[in-house]
This record gives C-alpha cells, sequence and structure tokens, in this order.
C-alpha cells in the first residue's frame, strides 16, 4: 500500500491462493505460479521479502533472478536479504533496507556491534550485497550507500519508526518511487527522507 502512497501506481500482491484476501481494495492479487515464471509479466519494480518468511527463500531467489533477467528494480527487505547475501545476484538492480537485527544477521555480529559501528557495518554490508545495489541501514539517522562510496546520513527518525512494520512501509516507498522512475539511489534517499517525517 505505501507504493501506491509513494505514487507508484499500480500495484499487486503475490499470493499461493486466488482467494487471498488482501488488506487494501486498491491492491491486485497476482497468483505466483509454482516456479515464478508469471510474476514479473508487465512489472516494472519488485518489493520481494515483507512478509516472506525464511522457509520461502526459494521464492525470493526465484524472483530476484527473474527481476535481474529482465532488468526489473527491486527492493530486497526482511529475509530476503539473506538471499541476496549469500549469493549475490549478477545484474540486479536493488535497493536493500536491512535494520540492525538484519544486518547483524547477514554479518554474523550482533545489533550491538552493528549499532556500535554503522558505518562499518554499512560498508560490510555493501561488500556483501554486491556493486551496483543501494544499501539503506535503518535506524534513528539512517545510513545510505550506493556505489560512489559515499555515506549519507539521513538525519531525523522518531521513535514511530522503531515499531515492527514500519521498515515494511519503508521498502514499499523506495519501491514506489522506483517505480515512478527514480534511480536506486535517488529512491533510497528520497524514501529515506520521507520515511523520517
Amino acid at each position: 500500500y505505501a507504493s501506491l502512497r509513494a505514487g507508484g501506481g499500480l500495484a499487486s500482491v503475490l499470493v499461493d491462493d486466488a482467494t487471498t484476501t488482501l488488506p487494501e481494495p486498491e491492491l491486485m492479487a497476482r497468483v505466483l505460479a509454482r516456479d515464478g515464471g508469471n510474476a514479473l509479466d508487465g512489472i516494472n519494480v519488485l518489493v520481494v521479502g515483507p512478509g516472506l518468511s525464511h522457509e520461502r527463500a526459494d521464492v525470493a531467489r526465484t524472483l530476484l533472478r527473474a527481476a535481474a533477467a529482465k532488468n526489473v528494480a527491486c527492493v530486497v527487505d526482511a529475509e530476503a536479504i539473506d538471499v541476496v547475501a549469500a549469493s549475490p545476484i549478477e545484474a540486479l538492480r536493488a535497493v536493500v533496507t536491512p535494520h540492525p537485527g538484519e544486518a547483524a544477521r547477514v554479518l554474523a555480529s550482533t545489533s550491538a556491534d552493528v549499532q556500535r559501528d554503522r558505518i562499518a557495518a554499512l560498508r560490510a554490508l555493501k561488500t556483501k550485497v554486491g556493486a551496483g545495489r543501494v544499501v539503506v541501514l535503518k535506524g534513528a539517522c539512517p545510513l545510505v550507500l550506493g556505489d560512489d562510496d559515499r555515506v549519507v546520513v539521513v538525519e531525523g527518525g522518531a521513535p514511530a519508526l522503531a515499531i515492527a512494520g514500519s521498515g515494511d512501509v519503508l521498502a514499499g516507498v523506495v519501491g514506489g518511487l522506483l517505480a515512478r522512475g527514480m534511480s536506486p539511489i535517488d529512491a533510497a534517499l528520497a524514501g529515506v527522507e520521507a520515511h523520517q517525517r
């Protein structure tokens, strides 16, 4: 829903069952074929991760590989971050949006270690997920890193952002901005700034 609010246009939710009821009437349900083959037909942006369990990592991997093959821009969040970090997918255009706990999991570290040196953690994450990706390390002052090696600190934030689901909203906002034609770095920066308000 956040992608719609960010101006992304038509938004579809990939589901396993055609009888799935979606929480908002503006969202369209799209049944995902077992091989994921139909998932990206007519799609120009994919947000993958929110609502996806670790047991569905194969679905995330299939979708991300298909997105790379079709040059579909992606936002990679939640459990899908592990898929990209475990084996980076060539040619994937993506914004990767971990919170400190997800960053710690990918880096085989702890949230406290990530928080102790957020910039070093951000750079390590960028190395893990590969070139061509933008990484947003969420937190009180999110950090953004693209391929130019410049770390941007987005000041602001509010305690309300430290609740379950707020990262899913950020993923949707960035996805909506990508759908509007922004580059991954610009969508990440504008999305984080809007999300902070």
